[in-house]
């Protein structure tokens, strides 16, 4: 007589193959999922700062190009004006308009010129000057402290260091060290108000 061991179940075999397999797929799910996680933040990481670069560098005329390396104003006037910003896009609009609000209200006393700061002009520029941000340079410098006591630097991205009323304090005092009791008065940021030029018809208002 023979004796074989009993065979198990086939309902045994499922029930044990099935809880086996499910907790070694879950545990693939997941690590399947952190490993895509972690892809996706890595290519984040790397593409995002590539794909921003990129996006500016091929980014159509902005409404200031134009401006690239041109002149505004007498070669002669007592305050001379290098803005070198970026002009392909409009990240500077608001000092850009003043600035050019600022040649056509005071056109003999201020000298305007625009360079390109991602040109290689305006990089070798910032380099001569040791700087590395966009900068807007009034009579060679562009660190000034103010009759007041503020120190400001016209350097930096639109939400930098200095507001569109620093600029004009650090031009205002330009021009009254250039011209004196001549200075022409320059018009708040804000203030709409017709220009001292076009109320008196001289072409350039004086401090009161």
């Amino acid at each position: 007589m023979t004796y074989s061991a009993p065979e198990p179940s086939s309902d045994d075999d499922v029930s044990l193959d099935a809880g086996l397999g499910l907790g070694t797929r879950l545990a693939l799910i997941s690590l399947g999922l952190i490993v895509l996680f972690c892809s996706l933040l890595l290519l984040a990481v790397v593409w995002g700062p590539f794909r921003s670069r990129r996006a500016v560098r091929d980014r159509g005329p902005g409404a200031f190009e134009h401006l690239t390396g041109q002149t505004i104003g007498e070669p002669g006037a007592g305050v001379q004006v290098l803005a070198i910003l970026p002009l392909r896009t409009d990240c500077h609009e608001a000092r850009i308009r003043y600035l050019l609000r600022l040649a056509r209200d005071h056109p003999n006393r201020f000298r305007l010129e625009f360079m390109e700061r991602r040109s290689p002009e305006g990089e070798k520029e910032l380099a001569r000057r040791g700087l590395a941000c966009a900068t807007i340079v009034v009579n060679g410098r562009s660190k000034f402290e103010t009759r007041d006591g503020r120190a400001i630097a016209l350097t930096g991205g639109p939400d930098g260091s200095y507001s569109l009323d620093d600029l004009r304090a650090v031009l205002q005092e330009a021009a009254q060290e250039a011209y004196g009791e001549e200075a022409p008065f320059l018009r708040a940021p804000g203030d709409a108000s017709p220009s001292p030029e076009t109320m008196t018809g001289r072409g350039e208002g004086t401090a009161p």
